[in-house]
């Protein structure tokens, strides 16, 4: 494993947190339920923080306690332009290449359950690199041993290898911006990875204004009110039920 060890953080807003554990539960729903463990993450236009939702939803998971690898999918940038790359030279493209082995590119980062795999060196010839079998052998290497795999991609109208990502992995995840991305941009997206068969489970909407948010999940932080903490405290431990607090309401909220 390279030596090198990043730090990464989640944002300190609980109501930005809630949104990403929302959506790693239903991740960890696609893995109960259909087996599911490598995900591509792709904006439906280039700008609409894919990576920042990626970064986000593999700490999640590793923070529920599950070996997870973020990897970089994006050889067409120069490290300099990386939100996570800038202090690493190689990594994915280079394996590709046939340059250097797989384990000596991975990083550690200060989760301990979460490592990361960058794009390393910019190629001219992306494509193909990626229609190399090398591709297949490190998708099959990295899935024996982490429990998810988050691939972090450009844009699906803006590059086609997002598409030859998302034909080899198990489920595709769309990131689209509010009031930035048109309808027909994601109508655009789901076409392109419906040509390829590819297996997409979701939209994801950046940017929603947390007013909003909170408008539309009313009751997201309803365990950290003040009334329901005091009210729980009063309890005695006969009195408590599983099932409300799973709930964390009534049944039909």
């Amino acid at each position: 494993m390279n030596n090198k060890v990043l730090d990464i953080y989640r944002p300190q807003n609980e109501t930005l947190n809630d949104a990403f554990d929302r959506l790693v539960v239903t991740i960890h729903h696609q893995n109960r339920m259909y087996g599911h463990k490598t995900f591509v993450l792709t904006g439906c236009e280039p700008k609409v923080g894919t990576t920042t939702i990626s970064i986000n939803v593999a700490i999640s998971l590793a923070l529920s306690g599950l070996k997870t690898i973020l990897i970089d999918g994006d050889l067409r940038k120069d490290t300099k332009y990386k939100r996570l790359n800038d202090e690493v030279e190689l990594g994915l493209a280079d394996v590709l290449a046939g340059n250097i082995d797989l384990a000596s590119v991975i990083c550690a980062t200060n989760y301990t359950t979460l490592d990361y795999l960058p794009s390393g060196s910019k190629d001219e010839n992306p494509v193909g690199l990626l229609y190399s079998p090398n591709l297949n052998k490190i998708i099959s290497s990295i899935s024996a041993y982490y429990d998810f795999i988050i691939f972090d991609l450009p844009s699906a109208n803006a590059a086609i290898d997002s598409n030859i990502f998302a034909s080899k992995v198990d489920a595709v995840i769309l990131v689209a911006r509010q009031n930035s991305t048109t309808t027909m941009q994601i109508r655009n997206a789901k076409n392109e990875l419906d040509r390829i068969a590819a297996n997409l489970v979701g939209l994801v909407f950046n940017g929603v204004d947390q007013n909003e948010y909170r408008h539309y999940m009313k009751n997201y932080d309803y365990f950290n009110k003040e009334k329901f903490l005091t009210d729980y405290n009063k309890q005695d431990d006969s009195s408590f039920e599983l099932g409300n607090y799973g709930y964390g309401g009534d049944a039909d909220e």
